[in-house]
């Protein structure tokens, strides 16, 4: 499955990602979007080609796994309607490369923001 590039698990019931998806090395697009009983993201995501993370509306998700400094590709984080609690201050390694899109909209757990966002590619941060 090296060569998997998208996977849409989006509006399934699907309860955990299993640390496994690391090991997806030309996955380009992880869309989970609208999984309602998604619980458990892997600890740590280091998928060095992902551009493109969306958990939107995946409400039972309130904890998102560090990022790993070789995420040097990803553009677009979309964790809106999430219950996150805090973005993780990892989200300052992707500091110079390429995240231009950070989606936190309607997260009415969200208690902070990493105290500094170092993030010179972001062109939009939505809260």
């Amino acid at each position: 499955m090296e060569k998997l590039e998208d996977l849409w698990l989006s509006v399934t019931a699907i309860k955990e990602v299993p640390s496994s998806i690391n090991n997806l090395t030309g996955l380009r697009k992880l869309y989970l979007t609208g999984c309602k009983e998604l619980e458990r993201l892997p600890g740590t995501i280091h998928i060095k080609s992902l551009q493109h993370l969306s958990l939107l509306g995946c409400s039972k998700i309130d904890k998102f796994p560090q990022i790993s400094e070789e995420m040097e590709k990803l553009e677009d984080l979309v964790l809106s309607e999430t219950a996150i609690k805090e973005a993780p201050s990892s989200i300052n390694n992707l500091t110079g490369f390429r995240l231009r899109k950070l989606y936190l909209a309607d997260c009415k757990e969200l208690e902070r923001l990493p105290s500094t966002i170092d993030i010179k590619s972001l062109q939009q941060l939505s809260s």
